[in-house]
Protein backbone atom coordinates (compact mmCIF):
# COMPACT_ATOMS: atom_id res chain seq x y z
CA UNK A 1 0.00 0.00 0.00
CA UNK A 2 1.33 3.49 -0.79
CA UNK A 3 1.90 5.91 2.06
CA UNK A 4 -0.14 9.05 2.75
CA UNK A 5 -0.94 11.18 -0.27
CA UNK A 6 -1.81 14.84 -0.27
CA UNK A 7 -3.89 16.66 -2.89
CA UNK A 8 -3.51 20.29 -3.87
CA UNK A 9 -3.57 22.75 -6.73
CA UNK A 10 -0.80 22.61 -9.32
CA UNK A 11 2.11 25.00 -8.81
CA UNK A 12 4.54 26.03 -11.57
CA UNK A 13 7.41 24.16 -9.92
CA UNK A 14 5.37 20.95 -10.31
CA UNK A 15 5.71 21.00 -14.10
CA UNK A 16 8.84 18.78 -14.39
CA UNK A 17 7.16 16.18 -12.16
CA UNK A 18 3.96 16.32 -14.19
CA UNK A 19 5.84 15.91 -17.47
CA UNK A 20 7.61 12.86 -16.02
CA UNK A 21 4.25 11.47 -14.86
CA UNK A 22 2.86 11.87 -18.38
CA UNK A 23 5.84 10.21 -20.02
CA UNK A 24 6.03 7.24 -17.65
CA UNK A 25 2.45 6.64 -16.56
CA UNK A 26 -0.15 8.14 -18.91
CA UNK A 27 0.05 5.58 -21.70
CA UNK A 28 -0.27 8.49 -24.16
CA UNK A 29 3.44 9.29 -24.39
CA UNK A 30 5.56 12.26 -23.39
CA UNK A 31 4.50 15.88 -23.86
CA UNK A 32 6.66 19.00 -24.00
CA UNK A 33 6.36 22.11 -21.83
CA UNK A 34 5.03 23.87 -24.92
CA UNK A 35 2.29 21.29 -25.42
CA UNK A 36 1.36 21.52 -21.75
CA UNK A 37 1.05 25.29 -22.06
CA UNK A 38 -1.11 25.11 -25.20
CA UNK A 39 -3.43 22.46 -23.76
CA UNK A 40 -3.81 23.69 -20.19
CA UNK A 41 -2.95 27.40 -20.14
CA UNK A 42 -3.92 28.82 -23.54
CA UNK A 43 -7.58 27.79 -23.47
CA UNK A 44 -10.39 30.12 -24.61
CA UNK A 45 -11.50 30.56 -21.00
CA UNK A 46 -8.17 30.78 -19.23
CA UNK A 47 -5.89 28.49 -17.32
CA UNK A 48 -7.14 25.01 -16.42
CA UNK A 49 -7.73 23.97 -12.84
CA UNK A 50 -5.09 21.27 -12.27
CA UNK A 51 -4.99 19.15 -9.12
CA UNK A 52 -1.95 17.01 -8.23
CA UNK A 53 -1.41 14.08 -5.89
CA UNK A 54 1.88 14.20 -3.98
CA UNK A 55 3.48 11.32 -2.06
CA UNK A 56 5.55 11.40 1.16
CA UNK A 57 8.74 12.10 -0.80
CA UNK A 58 7.18 15.10 -2.53
CA UNK A 59 6.90 13.30 -5.88
CA UNK A 60 3.95 13.98 -8.19
CA UNK A 61 2.07 10.66 -8.40
CA UNK A 62 -1.25 11.78 -9.84
CA UNK A 63 -2.96 14.50 -11.85
CA UNK A 64 -6.52 15.61 -12.59
CA UNK A 65 -7.27 18.40 -15.08
CA UNK A 66 -10.48 20.46 -15.17
CA UNK A 67 -10.78 22.45 -18.42
CA UNK A 68 -12.78 25.71 -18.18
CA UNK A 69 -15.68 26.18 -20.58
CA UNK A 70 -19.04 27.91 -20.77
CA UNK A 71 -22.31 25.98 -20.62
CA UNK A 72 -25.88 27.11 -21.23
CA UNK A 73 -28.52 25.84 -18.83
CA UNK A 74 -31.90 27.19 -19.90
CA UNK A 75 -31.52 30.93 -20.28
CA UNK A 76 -28.29 31.07 -18.27
CA UNK A 77 -24.69 30.82 -19.41
CA UNK A 78 -22.47 29.66 -16.57
CA UNK A 79 -18.76 28.94 -16.10
CA UNK A 80 -18.18 25.19 -16.10
CA UNK A 81 -15.35 22.67 -16.00
CA UNK A 82 -14.79 19.67 -18.24
CA UNK A 83 -13.29 16.80 -16.23
CA UNK A 84 -10.42 14.91 -17.89
CA UNK A 85 -9.28 11.37 -17.13
CA UNK A 86 -6.86 11.19 -14.17
CA UNK A 87 -3.24 10.20 -14.66
CA UNK A 88 -1.93 8.00 -11.83
CA UNK A 89 1.28 6.14 -11.05
CA UNK A 90 1.04 2.43 -11.65
CA UNK A 91 1.29 1.53 -7.95
CA UNK A 92 -1.73 3.74 -7.23
CA UNK A 93 -3.75 2.26 -10.09
CA UNK A 94 -3.03 -1.31 -8.98
CA UNK A 95 -3.22 -0.83 -5.21
CA UNK A 96 -6.32 -2.11 -3.43
CA UNK A 97 -7.59 1.17 -2.07
CA UNK A 98 -11.01 1.44 -0.52
CA UNK A 99 -13.64 4.17 -0.41
CA UNK A 100 -12.44 7.70 0.08
CA UNK A 101 -8.80 6.52 0.13
CA UNK A 102 -8.81 6.00 -3.64
CA UNK A 103 -6.63 8.67 -5.32
CA UNK A 104 -9.23 9.30 -8.02
CA UNK A 105 -11.62 10.41 -5.29
CA UNK A 106 -9.01 12.57 -3.60
CA UNK A 107 -8.20 14.34 -6.86
CA UNK A 108 -11.84 14.85 -7.80
CA UNK A 109 -12.93 16.04 -4.34
CA UNK A 110 -10.06 18.52 -4.13
CA UNK A 111 -10.86 19.78 -7.61
CA UNK A 112 -14.57 20.15 -6.86
CA UNK A 113 -13.84 22.20 -3.73
CA UNK A 114 -11.40 24.40 -5.63
CA UNK A 115 -13.96 24.83 -8.43
CA UNK A 116 -16.57 26.11 -5.97
CA UNK A 117 -14.03 28.55 -4.54
CA UNK A 118 -13.25 29.77 -8.07
CA UNK A 119 -16.92 30.37 -8.90
CA UNK A 120 -17.63 27.49 -11.29
CA UNK A 121 -21.18 26.18 -11.35
CA UNK A 122 -20.87 22.83 -13.10
CA UNK A 123 -18.54 19.88 -13.72
CA UNK A 124 -19.20 17.56 -16.65
CA UNK A 125 -17.39 14.80 -18.52
CA UNK A 126 -17.57 12.37 -21.38
CA UNK A 127 -16.04 9.41 -19.60
CA UNK A 128 -15.33 5.73 -20.03
CA UNK A 129 -18.38 3.59 -19.38
CA UNK A 130 -16.50 1.74 -16.61
CA UNK A 131 -16.36 4.97 -14.56
CA UNK A 132 -20.15 5.30 -14.27
CA UNK A 133 -20.42 3.32 -10.99
CA UNK A 134 -17.75 5.61 -9.51
CA UNK A 135 -19.76 8.73 -10.30
CA UNK A 136 -23.16 7.22 -9.50
CA UNK A 137 -22.03 6.03 -6.06
CA UNK A 138 -19.87 9.02 -5.27
CA UNK A 139 -22.40 10.86 -3.10
CA UNK A 140 -21.73 8.48 -0.19
CA UNK A 141 -18.07 9.52 -0.39
CA UNK A 142 -18.82 13.23 -0.46
CA UNK A 143 -18.70 13.71 -4.22
CA UNK A 144 -21.27 15.91 -5.96
CA UNK A 145 -24.39 14.06 -7.13
CA UNK A 146 -24.53 13.59 -10.89
CA UNK A 147 -26.94 13.14 -13.74
CA UNK A 148 -25.68 10.62 -16.26
CA UNK A 149 -26.47 9.06 -19.61
CA UNK A 150 -25.26 6.17 -21.75
CA UNK A 151 -25.08 6.17 -25.53
CA UNK A 152 -24.53 3.42 -28.08
CA UNK A 153 -21.84 3.57 -30.76
CA UNK A 154 -22.59 3.01 -34.45
CA UNK A 155 -20.17 2.69 -37.33
CA UNK A 156 -19.92 2.64 -41.10
CA UNK A 157 -17.01 1.57 -43.37
CA UNK A 158 -16.18 4.42 -45.72
CA UNK A 159 -15.85 1.89 -48.56
CA UNK A 160 -19.52 1.04 -48.17
CA UNK A 161 -20.78 4.61 -48.33
CA UNK A 162 -23.66 4.49 -50.77
CA UNK A 163 -25.53 6.95 -52.93
CA UNK A 164 -27.63 7.67 -49.82
CA UNK A 165 -24.79 9.84 -48.49
CA UNK A 166 -24.59 11.83 -51.72
CA UNK A 167 -28.37 12.21 -51.80
CA UNK A 168 -28.44 13.35 -48.17
CA UNK A 169 -25.66 15.86 -48.86
CA UNK A 170 -27.78 17.35 -51.61
CA UNK A 171 -27.22 21.08 -51.58
CA UNK A 172 -23.94 21.10 -49.60
CA UNK A 173 -20.30 21.66 -50.45
CA UNK A 174 -17.69 20.34 -47.99
CA UNK A 175 -14.07 21.34 -47.40
CA UNK A 176 -11.58 21.41 -44.49
CA UNK A 177 -12.01 24.39 -42.16
CA UNK A 178 -9.31 27.01 -42.65
CA UNK A 179 -10.70 29.77 -40.44
CA UNK A 180 -12.88 29.51 -37.33
CA UNK A 181 -14.43 32.90 -37.94
CA UNK A 182 -17.65 34.76 -37.12
CA UNK A 183 -19.66 32.31 -39.25
CA UNK A 184 -19.22 29.75 -36.46
CA UNK A 185 -20.67 32.19 -33.93
CA UNK A 186 -23.73 32.68 -36.15
CA UNK A 187 -24.03 28.91 -36.57
CA UNK A 188 -24.03 28.40 -32.80
CA UNK A 189 -26.67 31.08 -32.28
CA UNK A 190 -28.90 29.53 -34.97
CA UNK A 191 -28.53 26.02 -33.52
CA UNK A 192 -29.15 27.23 -29.98
CA UNK A 193 -32.42 28.84 -31.05
CA UNK A 194 -33.75 26.28 -33.53
CA UNK A 195 -33.02 22.91 -31.92
CA UNK A 196 -33.38 24.45 -29.29
CA UNK A 197 -30.28 23.69 -27.23
CA UNK A 198 -31.35 24.10 -23.61
CA UNK A 199 -28.25 22.47 -22.09
CA UNK A 200 -24.88 22.28 -23.80
CA UNK A 201 -21.34 23.51 -24.14
CA UNK A 202 -21.17 26.93 -25.80
CA UNK A 203 -19.58 26.37 -29.21
CA UNK A 204 -17.93 29.73 -29.79
CA UNK A 205 -15.40 29.98 -32.65
CA UNK A 206 -12.54 29.99 -30.14
CA UNK A 207 -13.89 26.89 -28.37
CA UNK A 208 -14.50 24.96 -31.59
CA UNK A 209 -10.97 25.79 -32.71
CA UNK A 210 -9.43 24.81 -29.35
CA UNK A 211 -11.29 21.49 -29.12
CA UNK A 212 -11.10 20.45 -32.78
CA UNK A 213 -7.90 21.90 -34.24
CA UNK A 214 -6.11 18.53 -33.98
CA UNK A 215 -8.93 16.68 -35.76
CA UNK A 216 -10.18 16.52 -39.34
CA UNK A 217 -12.63 19.43 -39.17
CA UNK A 218 -14.91 19.98 -42.13
CA UNK A 219 -17.32 22.78 -42.92
CA UNK A 220 -20.50 22.19 -44.93
CA UNK A 221 -21.69 25.19 -46.92
CA UNK A 222 -24.83 25.82 -48.93
CA UNK A 223 -23.87 25.39 -52.60
CA UNK A 224 -26.17 28.28 -53.50
CA UNK A 225 -25.27 31.14 -51.18
CA UNK A 226 -22.11 29.63 -49.59
CA UNK A 227 -23.56 30.07 -46.08
CA UNK A 228 -22.17 27.83 -43.33
CA UNK A 229 -24.75 25.09 -42.68
CA UNK A 230 -22.76 22.98 -40.25
CA UNK A 231 -19.44 21.35 -39.41
CA UNK A 232 -18.03 18.00 -38.34
CA UNK A 233 -14.83 17.03 -36.53
CA UNK A 234 -13.32 13.54 -36.75
CA UNK A 235 -10.45 12.09 -34.74
CA UNK A 236 -7.84 10.95 -37.25
CA UNK A 237 -6.50 8.02 -35.24
CA UNK A 238 -9.85 6.37 -34.49
CA UNK A 239 -12.34 7.71 -37.03
CA UNK A 240 -14.62 8.89 -34.22
CA UNK A 241 -16.96 11.78 -34.95
CA UNK A 242 -16.08 13.97 -31.97
CA UNK A 243 -18.24 16.97 -32.85
CA UNK A 244 -21.08 17.93 -35.18
CA UNK A 245 -23.34 20.96 -35.31
CA UNK A 246 -25.83 22.28 -37.83
CA UNK A 247 -27.87 25.47 -38.02
CA UNK A 248 -31.11 23.51 -37.47
CA UNK A 249 -32.00 19.88 -36.69
CA UNK A 250 -33.06 19.08 -40.26
CA UNK A 251 -29.55 19.94 -41.45
CA UNK A 252 -27.82 17.30 -39.29
CA UNK A 253 -28.46 14.44 -41.74
CA UNK A 254 -27.27 16.41 -44.80
CA UNK A 255 -24.15 17.58 -42.95
CA UNK A 256 -23.31 14.03 -41.90
CA UNK A 257 -24.07 12.72 -45.39
CA UNK A 258 -21.83 15.38 -46.95
CA UNK A 259 -19.06 14.43 -44.53
CA UNK A 260 -19.34 10.76 -45.53
CA UNK A 261 -19.29 11.70 -49.20
CA UNK A 262 -16.14 13.79 -48.68
CA UNK A 263 -14.42 10.97 -46.78
CA UNK A 264 -15.28 8.53 -49.56
CA UNK A 265 -14.13 10.73 -52.43
CA UNK A 266 -11.72 13.47 -51.37
CA UNK A 267 -9.97 12.76 -48.07
CA UNK A 268 -6.81 11.14 -49.47
CA UNK A 269 -5.57 14.53 -50.59
CA UNK A 270 -6.07 16.04 -47.13
CA UNK A 271 -5.81 13.31 -44.48
CA UNK A 272 -2.53 11.45 -44.08
CA UNK A 273 -3.23 7.74 -43.70
CA UNK A 274 -6.94 8.20 -44.35
CA UNK A 275 -10.04 7.42 -42.29
CA UNK A 276 -11.59 4.15 -43.43
CA UNK A 277 -14.30 3.69 -40.79
CA UNK A 278 -16.49 6.36 -39.22
CA UNK A 279 -17.81 5.83 -35.68
CA UNK A 280 -20.58 7.98 -34.20
CA UNK A 281 -22.15 8.33 -30.77
CA UNK A 282 -25.86 7.69 -31.22
CA UNK A 283 -27.91 10.46 -29.63
CA UNK A 284 -31.67 10.85 -30.16
CA UNK A 285 -31.06 13.78 -32.52
CA UNK A 286 -28.62 11.83 -34.71
CA UNK A 287 -30.38 8.49 -34.72
CA UNK A 288 -32.64 9.14 -37.77
CA UNK A 289 -29.63 10.18 -39.86
CA UNK A 290 -27.56 7.20 -38.73
CA UNK A 291 -30.37 4.79 -39.53
CA UNK A 292 -30.97 6.32 -42.96
CA UNK A 293 -27.26 6.20 -43.87
CA UNK A 294 -26.83 2.56 -42.89
CA UNK A 295 -24.78 2.79 -39.70
CA UNK A 296 -24.65 -0.44 -37.65
CA UNK A 297 -23.87 -1.12 -33.95
CA UNK A 298 -20.30 -1.16 -32.63
CA UNK A 299 -19.43 -2.92 -29.36
CA UNK A 300 -18.78 0.21 -27.32
CA UNK A 301 -20.81 2.47 -25.06
CA UNK A 302 -20.24 6.14 -24.28
CA UNK A 303 -20.99 7.71 -20.90
CA UNK A 304 -21.77 11.29 -19.91
CA UNK A 305 -21.92 12.73 -16.38
CA UNK A 306 -22.69 16.18 -15.04
CA UNK A 307 -22.64 17.54 -11.49
CA UNK A 308 -23.93 20.83 -10.09
CA UNK A 309 -21.71 22.91 -7.84
CA UNK A 310 -24.38 25.56 -7.21
CA UNK A 311 -27.05 25.05 -4.52
CA UNK A 312 -29.43 27.03 -6.73
CA UNK A 313 -28.82 24.78 -9.73
CA UNK A 314 -30.68 21.53 -8.96
CA UNK A 315 -29.98 18.38 -10.96
CA UNK A 316 -33.37 18.34 -12.65
CA UNK A 317 -32.57 21.61 -14.46
CA UNK A 318 -29.92 19.88 -16.56
CA UNK A 319 -31.03 16.26 -16.81
CA UNK A 320 -29.12 14.33 -19.44
CA UNK A 321 -31.98 14.13 -21.97
CA UNK A 322 -31.90 17.94 -22.26
CA UNK A 323 -28.24 18.09 -23.33
CA UNK A 324 -26.81 18.54 -26.78
CA UNK A 325 -23.71 16.41 -26.39
CA UNK A 326 -20.96 14.91 -28.56
CA UNK A 327 -17.89 12.80 -27.67
CA UNK A 328 -15.61 15.83 -27.97
CA UNK A 329 -17.52 17.63 -25.22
Amino acid sequence: MPGPITYRRFQEEDLPGLLRLWEEESGWGAISPGQWHKWYVETPHGRCLVIVAVDEQGEIVGQEVFIPSRVIIGDREIPALRLSAPVLCKNLRSAVLHGADHPAIGLYLTGAKAAVADGYGLIYAMTQHAWLPFFRGGARLGLPRVVDAEYACLGLPITSVSSKATEAAGYLTVSPVTNFDARFESLWQSAKDTFPITCGVVRSPAWVHYKNKGHVTLEARDSGDNALVGYTAIKKQTGLLVDILARRPDDLAPVLGATLDWLATEQNDAVKGGIDYLKVMQTPLLRPALDALGFTPVDYRFAFVCASLEPGLPLETFSAEHWYVTPGD
